[in-house]
This record gives C-alpha cells, sequence and structure tokens, in this order.
C-alpha cells in the first residue's frame, strides 16, 4: 500500500514545482487559502477573479496582498479550465508583473500573443512590463503593436507613448499621442504637459531656425 502513496507523493510534488503557482509560493504568496472551486461555475469564477483582480491592481504598491492572492488562485484555476482563454493569461501577466515575477508575467503575455495576435491587450500589458523597468524603447515597441492592433483610442497607451516619446526629446510626436489622449480625457494635470511640451517645442524650433540662419 504504501508504494502507490509515495508515487501519488512524488506527482503531486513534481507539479507543484513545475506549476507557476510554485513560484508564487516561493514569492511568499500564501496559496493555503481554502477555495470551493467545486461550488462554482466557470462564469462564476470569472466574475469573482474580476472582482478581485481589479481591487489587487488599486493597490499602490508590488506588495503580495489578500487579494491579490485570491486573483492569482482563481485565474491559474481558470487557466487550467480554459487554457487557450487568453484573457485569463493576460490577467496572470499583470498580475505577476505585479509582484515582480517576471518569468511568469512574460510567460502568460507570450502566451496570450500565441493563443491570439491581433489582440491589443497582451502588447500593452507587455509595455507596461517593460516601462515599470525603465525599458523605453522596449515599452515603446509594445505600445506601438498595441496602438496598431486597435489602442488607437486607448487613454493610457497614448499616454504612455507621448510620455516616451517626451523622455526621448521628440516633442512633435509625443504632442501628437498626449493631445488625442487629453481628447479622450481631458484633465488638468495631461492639460500641464501639454502646454510644457508645447513651450519645449517652440524653444527646439527656434533653436534649429537659428543655427540654418547661421550655418
Amino acid at each position: 500500500m504504501r508504494q502507490p502513496s509515495i508515487v501519488l507523493l512524488f506527482a503531486v510534488l513534481l507539479l507543484f514545482l513545475t506549476y507557476p503557482a510554485y513560484s508564487a509560493v516561493q514569492g511568499k504568496v500564501d496559496y493555503a487559502q481554502s477555495i470551493d472551486y467545486s461550488q462554482l461555475t466557470e462564469d462564476d469564477l470569472e466574475q469573482k477573479a474580476k472582482a478581485y483582480y481589479f481591487l489587487a491592481m488599486q493597490s499602490d504598491s508590488d506588495k503580495i496582498t489578500d487579494e491579490m492572492t485570491k486573483a492569482l488562485n482563481m485565474y491559474l484555476a481558470l487557466q487550467k479550465i480554459d487554457p487557450k482563454n487568453e484573457s485569463y493569461c493576460v490577467k496572470l501577466g499583470s498580475l505577476y508583473d505585479r509582484i515582480n515575477q517576471d518569468k511568469y508575467a512574460k510567460e502568460n503575455l507570450s502566451r496570450a500573443v500565441s493563443i491570439n495576435s491581433s489582440n491589443p491587450e497582451p502588447y500593452f500589458y507587455f509595455g507596461e512590463y517593460y516601462y515599470k523597468r525603465c525599458e523605453f524603447r522596449k515599452a515603446l515597441k509594445y505600445y506601438k503593436k498595441a496602438y496598431e492592433r486597435g489602442y488607437m483610442v486607448h487613454y493610457d497607451t497614448l499616454c504612455r507613448m507621448g510620455d516616451i516619446y517626451a523622455k526621448f526629446g521628440d516633442t512633435r510626436c509625443a504632442l501628437v499621442y498626449l493631445e488625442a489622449a487629453h481628447k479622450l480625457n481631458p484633465n488638468e494635470h495631461l492639460q500641464q504637459t501639454i502646454t510644457f511640451l508645447k513651450g519645449k517645442d517652440a524653444e527646439n524650433h527656434l533653436f534649429n531656425s537659428k543655427t540654418r540662419i547661421r550655418g
């Protein structure tokens, strides 16, 4: 009787060692919470997961909260139910990114892209991943991919692209995206940024004009 028990124990241990949840455990996420999935349909579970995801992403820090743990648990369960659902992959990617689990963040976002390469959402979150790490050229590359696939009127994408172009000193391009973002969501902070960049752009134009005259 002991032989099958040992084999079963080894199989369970192997599953945890090779499954993304194990890495999160090592990262101090507590997966010992009791959630009775047997009483939930996939739709019920998805609605609960969305609610916890929203709360987890509202946190101002990358600390692992109870909401974060529950959201991860539920999306991992949903991914097991429907491995071809790119939305579940995106949610897991952004959650893992939030707690700096780089490998699993990129792994899940890449999986989402492979499932549906025309969906702009995983590209946007890839942009967020690289933006957070100050890898702005890579971030811009992915924001552009999101933009080209339908995020032309996505406020956060436009703001990020405008901000990166401003960091690169390209005020003209920065203004194109920031002004488009301002049309979608007019606000004082963005207006101040636009006004500042217009001043910088005018200065650059005047400087370039004087340089051409002297040359």
